[in-house]
């Protein structure tokens, strides 16, 4: 709609009637390309911590509004930290349990940059709570360059950081119990190192430190 011309509409694409295999998504649009032909829709999204969730994401044809999950594994959509489409519009980098992932939108490939992600201790592109909540104020931990054909992403290691048990009153009147690597004054934080991925040339090198 613009704002110069409150008679001009343009209507991009009905959610609502999004669906997969005949059932209804109800999605929450997520990203699109520039040409406004793909988009990247959510369902079932949970939140973690303030900035972060995880959630199934689509990728979705604008033309015939057939809706696709954006990973999968023996057929059954999985749930993901987030899901984004690179500058250029070419690819969706996603990360799935503490790792990684490219997937192509005009042959479907998928590549893993990643491969020691895991949910608790090893997070690529993903920060960890401490960094979300007091340093990035996002989840995500990723930055490409201009073109499109790398990025740059932060890896954290969590692995000497003690456990704190945070007690959460959500729904009764006895808390709930859930735990996670939170480092106190004097103890160790987690370990973190700046990597970078070039597509074309499928390689992955992490940046040398200066201290």
């Amino acid at each position: 709609k613009k704002a110069s011309d409150d008679a001009f509409k343009h209507h991009l694409i009905d959610l609502s009637a999004l669906t997969y295999q005949s059932v209804p998504l109800n999605p929450s649009l997520v990203d699109m390309t520039k040409d406004l032909k793909k988009l990247i829709v959510v369902t079932e999204s949970k939140a973690q911590w303030r900035h972060s969730s995880s959630g199934i994401y689509w990728i979705v044809d604008r033309n015939t509004l057939e809706a696709q999950p954006i990973y999968s594994i023996d057929e059954k959509p999985q749930k993901l930290y987030y899901a984004k489409l690179s500058p250029n519009g070419d690819y969706v980098y996603f990360n799935f349990k503490g790792n990684l992932f490219l997937k192509s939108i005009e042959k479907g490939k998928i590549t893993q940059v990643t491969q020691d992600g895991d949910d608790s201790l090893i997070f690529n592109g993903k920060s960890d709570w401490v960094y979300e909540e007091e340093v990035l104020a996002t989840d995500k931990a990723i930055w490409w360059s201009p073109d499109g054909k790398q990025f740059a992403y932060i890896r954290w290691d969590e692995s000497n950081v003690p456990v704190y048990n945070l007690e959460f009153f959500k729904y009764d009147k006895y808390p709930s119990v859930d735990s996670l690597k939170y480092p106190k004054p004097g103890y160790p934080t987690p370990t973190v190192s700046l990597h970078v991925y070039n597509i074309e040339k499928s390689k992955l090198i992490k940046i040398k430190q200066p201290w």
